[in-house]
């Protein structure tokens, strides 16, 4: 396929560097910020255009959208509405109907923590592809299967489900080491002696459901251990409040005996 980004961060930066080195064509590429449009366009030998009139409607196969979703409602008013091209976007949240003024549009989402000089292999990656209609859907997924086979085919409410799943397993999980750094180094000590515990609850979600490897004092109902940890943060406020709403998270689903 021949494709064009609309965007020139994280995501565009890898899915550019994926399709290019499993065989499709990097056209051209347009951002508002010239300067990293054209690192972007010059890393892959495509053209640079500093506005959406220039898009080749006639000669691109897929126009892949991916910038934040905030400015994706602007940017799809500027994007001719002729084009030929299935007009894609990357979000997990947003709709699909925000393309329904193109005549073939859809989504391919990586549910995936991107970012621009971290090495990652999205071949692993199992992307969620939404189409406008079947003939679409059937094109994009069999793209998409080529070079990440664990892709698959969603409805926009699944997309968001697993968009919603993505941010609690990642973004949330990243904020909780945050405040484990925090509460450790505030005593003198180095985060790296909870990694093992880290890597090894990592590992056991790999062939178990998580409320199988629950452990700890929440599921324990262990209230002495409880209240003596509340005590160690009654002068971080809000890290208790943390505390005993997942404490009471647990403690609701723990096992009864």
């Amino acid at each position: 396929m021949t494709v064009s980004f609309i965007g020139s961060g994280n995501v565009a930066t890898h899915l550019a560097m994926f399709f290019q080195t499993h065989g499709h064509e990097i056209k051209q590429v347009y951002n508002r910020t010239a300067d990293h449009g054209r690192a972007l366009a010059d890393t892959f030998s495509a053209a640079y255009i500093s506005t959406l009139e220039e898009l080749d409607t006639e000669r691109i196969d897929l126009l892949l959208i991916a910038i934040s979703d905030d400015n994706i409602p602007e940017v799809i008013r500027e994007i001719p509405e002729k084009t030929k091209a299935i007009v894609v976007h990357t979000a997990g949240a947003a709709p699909l109907s925000l393309l329904s003024r193109f005549e073939h549009y859809g989504v391919i989402y990586p549910p995936q923590s991107i970012h621009k000089h971290i090495p990652i292999d999205l071949a692993n990656v199992p992307f969620a592809v939404e189409g406008s209609s079947e003939n679409v859907q059937t094109t994009l997924l069999s793209m998409m299967q080529k070079i990440a086979p664990r892709s698959f085919a969603c409805t926009t409410e699944q997309r968001l489900a697993l968009h919603v799943s993505s941010v609690f397993a990642n973004n949330f999980t990243n904020a909780l080491y945050r405040m484990s750094y925090d509460i450790l180094h505030d005593v003198g000590l180095p985060f790296e002696l909870v990694l093992p515990l880290i890597r090894e609850t990592a590992e056991k979600v790999q062939n178990r459901l998580p409320k199988q490897v629950q452990t700890g004092p929440a599921v324990r109902n262990d209230l002495k251990t409880i209240n003596t940890h509340l005590q160690f943060l009654s002068n971080t406020e809000e890290l208790a409040k943390i505390y005993q709403q997942l404490t009471q998270y647990i403690n609701k689903r723990r096992p009864k005996t």
